[in-house]
């Protein structure tokens, strides 16, 4: 009896912990509760919205290198051209290969016989699942960062959101992107702002997911030097040099899992494309459209960006096609440096011009039009209405974690205004803003939560079960 009643006091294991959590907390009741409802509404959007992309653009050629892949063709491009002749596809790196591979993968499971067929239908059901899994994820998000109540706003918000449930149903990497993302993030901010280093298996943890996130779309990168300032903030008020030790060393368990996971890839691009390609090809041309002369902060077709070499004139072609774009680039930025705020200023009008991108990619740009259009002028005008609410109310809720003066309101607030880098450097869709969406919804949870008399929960110790880094002087 003696041994019965020592192992009923002994503390319960971290999975029994959650699992009680789960069974009496009312919060993960309301958070799964809009997973429920976010992963009901994206299933029938993907039911009725899924389709095989028809044209040229990112989905269908998404579609195409999954299909090579699925088959054992490996990465392809979806035909290249010699002298004029069309050839089966050679290896090709234009994307970042992430969400290739992931439909690629999706794609083979069909063709063994484990998932039924007609990818982009499965492919979306799958994408409603990580969509419900971020809607809980930035639930907790909330939560860490602010208070129950926000976490619960957010994610009910974030529920419903109609574009980005209509994402679910687009074969298009942006669903995938954030559910990596922000799982990194969850792992990164524990509740309520806990000081301390971070446990190795929350580094790992996020580490992963993030190296994950920047071979899907390497924006991600951008955030790293957020998450630095923050942890040297942090530190710095724990003692003398804690601060920088600590940002050094939790970035580079970030860095070193971000650099085992893109190395096989990047060994890869060596071998069959003999360059030096870290990530993908594209760079190139998104640079050159974005600063050549006839420029606007728009995607557009640049005269000015036509090469020597043609992506799909096989390999080699499109790694010089890449070099030469890159080098124009920099030759059209050069020449007239004055043009840049401007540039970046319409780039910013134009990724936050509108959010109703789903709509147009699930009907392949124009090019597979389904949806009547009495049907598609209500849907754009309820993404457009939820657009604007989410932005004005989001914005606010953003500069309120900016400036409330926690570490982990600032941390989470720089990484999402990070996502918007890279469209700022290059050229802006509307599409390119849909990973900020999610942090303006958790801005406008807090916003509303501390409207409601909700406040910020005090931050906690560390918890010594779990084992952290140290970055205590020896």
């Amino acid at each position: 009896m003696t041994g019965v009643a020592s192992a009923i006091r002994q503390p319960a294991g971290p999975f029994r912990r959650a699992l009680d959590a789960v069974r009496t907390d009312r919060f993960w009741w309301w958070i799964l509760a809009c997973g429920a409802v976010g992963l009901v509404l994206r299933v029938v959007w993907v039911v009725y919205a899924a389709r095989v992309p028809a044209g040229l653009y990112d989905p269908a050629r998404y579609y195409g290198i999954a299909d090579n892949i699925a088959h054992g063709r490996g990465y392809a491009d979806l035909f290249t051209m010699r002298h004029g002749v069309p050839l089966p596809g050679e290896p090709s790196a234009y994307y970042p290969p992430g969400y290739p591979y992931f439909l690629g993968a999706i794609g083979w499971l069909q063709r063994v016989g484990a998932l039924p067929h007609g990818l982009p239908r499965v492919a979306g059901c799958v994408q409603a699942l990580l969509g419900s899994a971020t809607v809980v994820m930035v639930g907790v998000l909330g939560r860490n960062v602010w208070s129950r109540r926000a976490g619960v706003l957010a994610a009910a918000m974030l529920a419903i959101y109609p574009n980005l449930v209509m994402h679910a149903a687009a074969l298009l990497s942006e669903t995938l992107f954030i559910f990596l993302f922000i799982g990194a993030l969850v792992a990164l901010v524990p509740a309520a702002g806990r000081a301390g280093p971070l446990g190795r298996a929350r580094l790992v943890t996020a580490g992963v997911l993030f190296g994950l996130s920047v071979l899907v779309r390497p924006v991600s990168l951008a955030a790293l030097p957020v998450l630095a300032l923050a942890w040297w903030l942090q530190g710095r008020s724990e003692g003398p040099g804690v601060g920088l030790r600590r940002a050094g060393e939790q970035v580079g368990w970030l860095l070193g899992c971000t650099v085992l996971l893109v190395a096989p890839w990047t060994i890869r691009n060596a071998v069959r494309m003999h360059a030096f390609v870290p990530l993908s090809t594209n760079n190139g041309d998104n640079l050159c459209i974005g600063y050549s002369p006839g420029a606007n902060g728009a995607f557009g077709l640049a005269p000015a960006c036509i090469t020597k070499d043609v992506a799909v004139n096989g390999s080699r072609a499109e790694v010089r096609h890449d070099h030469e774009a890159t080098h124009l680039a920099l030759k059209y930025a050069t020449a007239d440096p004055g043009r840049i705020p401007w540039l970046v200023t319409r780039r910013f009008y134009y990724l936050m011009q509108r959010d109703d991108d789903a709509l147009r990619a699930v009907q392949s740009y124009g090019a597979g039009n389904f949806i009547p259009a009495h049907r598609a002028h209500v849907l754009d005008r309820v993404a457009s209405v939820s657009w604007r609410i989410v932005e004005v109310l989001g914005g606010l809720g953003v500069l309120l974690l900016l400036f409330r003066g926690r570490r982990d309101h600032l941390l989470v607030a720089l990484a999402g205004l990070s996502t918007l880098v890279l469209p700022l450097l290059t050229f802006a869709d509307a599409r390119f803003k849909v990973p900020f969406v999610p942090f303006l919804i958790l801005g406008a949870g807090a916003l509303l939560a501390q409207l409601t008399g909700s406040r910020p929960d005090p931050p906690e110790a560390v918890d010594e079960a779990e084992p952290a880094v140290s970055v205590a002087p020896g």
